[in-house]
């Protein structure tokens, strides 16, 4: 049995955890819950553990705390983090430290729960697979690639010391190139493909890199980037031909923030130039706000800072903001977007503006729709005119509920469009066709839709086709690409790594699934 532990320090959030699925049944063994980290590492020392679940923000010893030091105990641990809403930026720096997944404490469901433990158990076999493979090849060579990533994390963004048996795999002859690959147009294809579709992309970009790079390091971080590391002094020549391979193999846009990391006398990589490198290659990243995306930039030594007084600056947004209202948002977003494009504020500040912008604009409005909703789309903006007309819709729509030619309540209009899906679900749909169905804006339709389902479209639609999916495997002979085409997928590939991303299990191993559990019973 693999042995789980839990930490939160609310009493009632480990009892959910706990009552949530019959442990024993499923082939696991609870090794205890604890209310901090503290105590549960003491735990640990005496009973090492396969799975931790655990909070991030907890007293004596928080979650990150503990997950470095646990990893000292076990390198092979998996770990899941308990995360609340506003805590979503600490959940993601820990899926950057190597987490498996995160799930949030208050709307914890049993079958989330178990999905994810699964996940864990796969990803512990399967390493534990290629221990026992350990004299093949590609097994001695997957196991490298492991220790040289889990090294590399480390030193990114573990902030632990890095052990001493792990500095020999990271030496970099040459020199080492560090870049931040990121795929273009992002939250179009999610809306396209569904959310999932990105950690697609990633997988597939990262198995292009190791079949052309075999000294390389590679791992996706969240929001549609890939970490990677090559050797030799013509790294940067090398990822501009592996970034145009990926774009033609995968049909999509790539931006690159690249920049040479500082390595000693055998190539070994220096602790403290590993993070400045990163740094550098994320603000050069950053460059495709104001210079277009499809780019490969290069880092400077020197961040790029503000060119005018933060004071002088604060005091003319301050003069702005008060002028923001239905009648002076335009004007208001005209002074805004002249001193945007003189390219003397960085886009961290400049997102921030819009953010303020938005918020004191809808401030008065305290029925305001999915707010945060309209706030991430200005954080996830990758261009300086996206940003521009994501905020104009937001201005717009204030506007038009200012007017009432919008409905404050959208339930009707979804419930419209969630019976039209269910009707036509094995054809061609997209946000457009369906907005346009029920007679709303597509962006008002998009808003509402997550507001009354707590999903998005296209995940939506993806979620019922795979439903019907599971349901024509179980029961039907059908063939793979007859099951993805009456489920409404129409390319077999896609619809196969879709389907084992959201169940863990191909659509040929859940049909093996459902037979022998018919015979069981």
């Amino acid at each position: 049995m693999y042995r789980v532990m839990i930490v939160d320090d609310e009493p009632i959030i480990r009892l959910g955890v706990k009552a949530s699925i019959p442990w024993e049944g499923r082939g696991y063994r609870l090794a205890g819950d604890y209310a901090n980290g503290r105590e549960a590492l003491d735990a640990m020392e005496l009973e090492p553990v396969d799975i931790l679940i655990t909070d991030i923000k907890m007293p004596v010893m928080d979650g990150f705390e503990l997950i470095g030091e646990a990893l000292k105990i076990n390198d092979r641990l998996k770990v899941v983090l308990l995360s609340s809403y506003n805590e979503f930026e600490y959940a993601r720096q820990g899926l950057k430290l190597g987490a498996v997944d995160y799930i949030l404490k208050h709307t914890l469901q049993p079958e989330e729960l178990a999905a994810v433990l699964d996940r864990c158990v796969e990803v512990l076999e399967r390493e534990q697979g290629t221990d026992l493979a350990g004299d093949a090849a590609g097994s001695k060579r997957e196991l490298c690639r492991r220790k040289r990533e889990l090294a590399v994390r480390r030193l990114l963004f573990g902030g632990g010391k890095l052990p001493e048996a792990d500095i020999p795999s990271l030496r970099f002859p040459g020199g080492c190139g560090l870049a931040l690959l990121a795929i273009d147009n992002l939250e179009e294809i999610e809306q396209e493909s569904g959310s999932l579709y990105s950690r697609i992309l990633l997988d597939e970009m990262q198995e292009l890199a190791y079949a052309a790079e075999e000294g390389a390091v590679v791992f996706p971080l969240d929001e549609g980037e890939l970490v990677l590391l090559l050797s030799g002094p013509d790294a940067g020549i090398r990822l501009s031909g592996l970034k145009t391979k990926m774009e033609l193999s995968l049909g999509i846009g790539l931006t690159a923030g690249f920049r040479v990391a500082a390595v000693g006398l055998e190539g070994e990589l220096e602790r403290d130039s590993m993070g400045t490198a990163f740094l550098q290659a994320r603000n050069a990243l950053d460059r495709r706000f104001l210079e277009g995306t499809g780019r490969l930039y290069e880092g400077q030594a020197a961040g790029r800072g503000e060119s005018a007084s933060g004071d002088e600056l604060a005091r003319e947004f301050g003069a702005v903001l008060q002028a923001v209202g239905v009648q002076a948002a335009e004007s208001a977003l005209a002074r805004l977007r002249e001193r945007w494009r003189t390219r003397i504020l960085t886009p961290v500040r400049i997102r921030q503006e819009a953010a303020e912008a938005l918020t004191l604009l809808w401030a008065s409005r305290p029925e305001a729709p999915n707010l945060l909703d309209l706030l991430e789309g200005l954080r996830r903006s990758e261009t300086l005119e996206q940003l521009e007309s994501r905020l104009e819709a937001g201005i717009q729509e204030f506007r038009q509920r200012a007017e009432r030619r919008l409905p404050e309540d959208g339930s009707d209009f979804i419930r419209g469009a969630i019976r039209y899906i269910g009707e036509h679900y094995t054809e061609e749909l997209t946000l457009q066709s369906v907005s346009e169905h029920v007679h709303i804006s597509k962006n008002y339709f998009c808003l509402m839709f997550k507001k009354e389902t707590g999903q998005n479209f296209i995940d939506y639609v993806i979620a019922l086709r795979v439903g019907k999916a599971k349901d024509l495997l179980a029961e039907t002979n059908a063939r793979i690409y007859e099951v993805a085409q009456q489920a409404g997928f129409n390319d077999v590939k896609y619809f196969s790594k879709l389907f084992k991303k959201l169940t863990d299990r191909s659509p040929v191993d859940y049909r093996e699934m459902c037979r022998m559990n018919s015979l069981s019973h």
